[in-house]
């Protein structure tokens, strides 16, 4: 029985370059996301829902330049992190401080989690659509 499919593919430059932006970008959201589930903390010192935290953070312009697919599972692993934060609250023995998520840094990245629905098999090649923001924005000449 297979459940999932691994695919090693080697990017030449330019490919290497457009999932690298598609992963910087996706750091952004999920600062961004972290960004308002942490003030929402801070005002109601409660947890901002998912539905609320991507209406939020959907207005940003990282959410416009990757797909929908690739957006929404930043956006809900800042909103995991805070559920951990708020589970480890309720079951901290020894009252130790825990501390909040933490921010992605500035220029880093993180894992691009892509949807089956966003990659389409042609010719033995796994071909990742981009969003129009993303294809006005960088102007992609190869196809990924």
């Amino acid at each position: 029985m297979l459940l999932t499919t691994k695919n090693v593919h080697v990017f030449d430059k330019e490919q290497h370059k457009l999932v690298g932006l598609m992963c910087f970008h996706a750091a952004r959201l999920y600062n961004v996301a972290l960004y308002n589930a942490r003030q929402h903390f801070f005002a109601e010192h409660c947890l901002l829902s998912y539905n609320d935290n991507y209406h939020k953070s959907r207005e940003n312009e990282n959410y416009a330049l990757l797909q929908t697919d690739v957006g929404q599972p930043a956006i809900k692993k800042a909103t995991t992190d805070m559920q951990s934060f708020f589970a480890k609250l309720a079951s901290d023995k020894h009252k130790q401080k825990s501390g909040l998520p933490r921010y992605k840094p500035k220029e880093g990245m993180t894992t691009l989690e892509i949807n089956g629905t966003r990659i389409r098999l042609r010719d033995g090649f796994a071909l990742i659509g981009f969003s129009k923001g993303f294809k006005q924005e960088y102007k992609p000449t190869c196809k990924t």
